[in-house]
């Protein structure tokens, strides 16, 4: 393959016995991981849950003492002294701190870190590391997520090392011109600088295949962003971006009428030549009052923005009170949203918790910022829906009480009621997941899958054989919020299943927003009611398909207790 090599590091040439060439390869390729996470389960005050991507710990629960001046120094700390269990002991790779968010109310604190290998960036390398504190308030690492790029397979018997050729073999103009042709938009401006990066598929579901590429950014109907091998010129990922007493302290609002215009096709309208203001945090124009889509645009965005303020505790959409700017009237097909820009309506489009779902996308671009395609849009979609039911609380329909009156969009409680696009009825469980080309890989039809099962979270009640207590909206919209800007970039329903585990095990240990064991299980048991992981039918804090005969909450493959 042209701009990687794969070197197999064998041992040296002598006569030995094959088992102790086996056991020499053992102990220098496979057993720095292993040790290191022998050690991890040492220092661990309970039990580490790993999960692993094609060898990478790409999900990791687990409670230890955090070393550091701050929260970003307390998990790089962490991540150097288990380099080797990440695998990421190489020169060729190096992490690079992002942003820390932390919540001082609930002792929280999410460090994000991008990866570079070769001194290049790596598409969609992201791991994420959970801290919070015990309870005398001293730092804890509660888990990892999040895919890396692996230049040494030391999972592997022999070593495989990946060394990437730097140097493309064509221009940033060349690869311009092959991601037009691939969008269709011939003369499509470019968004930002074309950059040369590493991309290596088996961060997600893939099989590993690191590529030198170009990553272009068209200025579409909706911008996307191309990733055209460096060597080859072969298009390798496509993917859309997502985006008096009623004056509130903070709220502030730009309301503007598109007037036939959209977000995108007039560059977030700038310069502004097509969209009037309508109105602002204080009010609309009287002219206004009586066009429904403006009228239930204002009060819906307040409504949204006091949620997240006084429940969540998170000022707009950016965490620091920035400006919401909302257009009706938008030529764009339905609602959207860019994080940079605001929010549009199409006519008839406007109700409350299409506003919040919209808004919470607008979260989204300032945190985790998912990958919008097949199972991390999935979840980008689902998040938004579940944190949109959250305002809107009356009912676990979206878009049901559009201006329009067009209906339900979506039923996140019971999906297999209704019919999607792709299939007929919606999917209801992971079995059911739709591969499809469109829609970005079906993003609005399989998000019903992980909105169900916050759904069976907060209400209760079971699907597929595995009974859920349910435990109230307002814990739900705490955990959902919680989990979901603490995700990677590529996050998959598996890691966003392990991340809600861990959040839910938090706030039981510290006490928060009421949170007990019983919760910890509900949501195990939601995951499981749509086929993600496994349940606790007893909630025992042990899945059902491992054993505790000892009851000493370790398991009996890991303490020598019971078992074969």
């Amino acid at each position: 393959m042209t701009g990687i090599r794969w070197i197999t590091v064998r041992a040296a040439a002598m006569v030995l016995p094959l088992v102790c060439i086996c056991s020499w390869l053992q102990a220098a390729y496979v057993q720095p991981q292993v040790a290191a996470l022998d050690s991890l389960r040492v220092a661990s005050a309970s039990p580490v849950d790993v999960r692993y991507r094609n060898g990478f710990p790409s999900s990791v629960r687990m409670d230890l003492p955090a070393m550091g001046a701050d929260a970003a120094a307390q998990a790089r700390n962490f991540l150097d002294a288990y380099a080797d269990f990440y695998l990421q002991n190489r020169p060729e790779v190096e992490l690079v701190h992002v942003r820390s968010d932390e919540d001082p109310v609930e002792g929280v604190a999410t460090v994000r870190f991008a990866q570079r290998a070769y001194g290049l960036p790596v598409f969609g390398a992201e791991i994420v590391v959970s801290l919070g504190r015990d309870a005398v308030g001293l730092p804890r690492i509660l888990g990892t997520t999040g895919s890396l790029f692996v230049p040494a397979r030391t999972d592997r018997i022999p070593a495989i090392v990946t060394v990437v050729d730097t140097v493309p073999a064509i221009l940033p103009e060349t690869a311009e011109d092959l991601a037009r042709a691939d969008a269709g938009i011939a003369g499509a401006p470019v968004r930002g600088r074309t950059t040369l990066m590493i991309y290596d598929p088996g961060m997600t579901m893939e099989m590993p295949d690191p590529r030198l590429v170009w990553r272009v950014t068209l200025q579409t109907a909706e911008p996307v962003q191309i990733l055209v091998d460096a060597n080859s010129g072969e298009i390798l990922l496509r993917h859309v971006f997502v985006a008096s007493d009623a004056v509130v302290p903070g709220f502030d609002l730009d309301l503007e009428d598109a007037n036939g215009g959209n977000m995108s096709d007039t560059n977030c309208f700038n310069p502004t030549t097509i969209d009037d203001q309508i109105g602002d945090e204080n009010g609309i124009d009287p002219a206004y009052l009586n066009d429904g889509d403006a009228t239930n645009a204002w009060w819906h965005a307040r409504d949204t923005y006091l949620f997240y303020r006084n429940t969540l505790g998170r000022a707009s959409y950016d965490g620091d009170d920035g400006q919401l700017t909302v257009y009706v009237h938008s030529s764009y097909s339905n609602a959207g949203s860019i994080g940079s820009c605001g929010i549009e309506f199409h006519d008839g489009w406007v109700s409350k918790d299409v506003t919040a779902h919209e808004f919470t996308h607008m979260v989204g671009d300032f945190e985790s910022n998912l990958l919008y395609k097949n199972q991390s849009g999935a979840i980008e979609e689902a998040m938004a829906d579940v944190l949109g039911s959250m305002v809107d609380p009356s009912d676990w329909f979206i878009g049901e009480d559009r201006t329009g009156g067009q209906g339900i969009l979506r039923d996140l409680i019971a999906p297999e009621t209704r019919n999607c696009p792709a299939r007929a009825p919606c999917p209801d469980r992971l079995s059911q997941y739709v591969g499809i080309p469109g829609d970005n890989g079906g993003v609005h039809t399989n998000s019903l899958i992980i909105s169900k099962a916050f759904a069976l979270m907060a209400q209760g009640g079971g699907s597929n054989g595995v009974p859920v207590t349910g435990m109230g909206r307002t814990k739900v919209g705490f955990l959902a919020y919680r989990t979901y800007i603490g995700l990677s970039w590529v996050a998959q329903f598996v890691d966003l299943r392990d991340a809600a585990i861990t959040t839910a095990n938090y706030f039981d240990a510290i006490n928060a927003h009421g949170f007990t064991s019983q919760d910890v299980c509900t949501v195990r048991n939601g995951f499981a009611a749509v086929g993600i992981g496994f349940a606790d039918s007893d909630c025992d804090g042990i899945e059902d398909n491992v054993d505790d005969s000892d009851g000493d909450v370790i398991l009996d493959n890991g303490d020598g207790t019971g078992g074969n």
